[in-house]
């Protein structure tokens, strides 16, 4: 339930970000910080000087965004969870038949890279 509300809380923080024609051009997990708030979470956004606001936020950078996330989280995070997280940031968006095509193109990108996110340890390079 927690994970699920985690993944729930994120993903429309992305959306809410999105809407509001925020883009952030280099939104990896590392520059989040997470604030657990009883029964929800609250996330807090590092690294401003590439974010831009008022711009148009069309699906190439909502790609790009949801990639860089994709590709900044660890392994551990199953594929399930990945989708349930795409799922519920396309909700608001109004992007419900485009959600094959977004999906697709997140795949296609990702499986060309490794998934790289920082750690205490330091940087952590995965395979798929």
């Amino acid at each position: 339930k927690r994970k699920r509300t985690f993944i729930s809380d994120f993903a429309k923080t992305i959306a809410k970000m999105h809407s509001q024609n925020i883009f952030h051009s280099d939104l990896k997990t590392c520059n989040i910080m997470v604030k657990e708030e009883g029964k929800s979470f609250d996330f807090i956004f590092l690294d401003f000087d590439k974010v831009t606001f008022n711009e148009d936020i069309n699906i190439q950078k909502r790609i790009k965004n949801l990639t860089q996330i994709n590709l900044s989280t660890p392994g551990c995070i199953t594929f399930t969870d990945r989708f349930r997280f795409l799922r519920e940031y396309l909700k608001p968006c109004d992007m419900e038949d485009e959600k094959k095509d977004i999906l697709r193109e997140i795949i296609n990108i990702s499986k060309t890279e490794k998934i790289l996110y920082v750690s205490f340890k330091g940087d952590v390079t995965e395979d798929w």
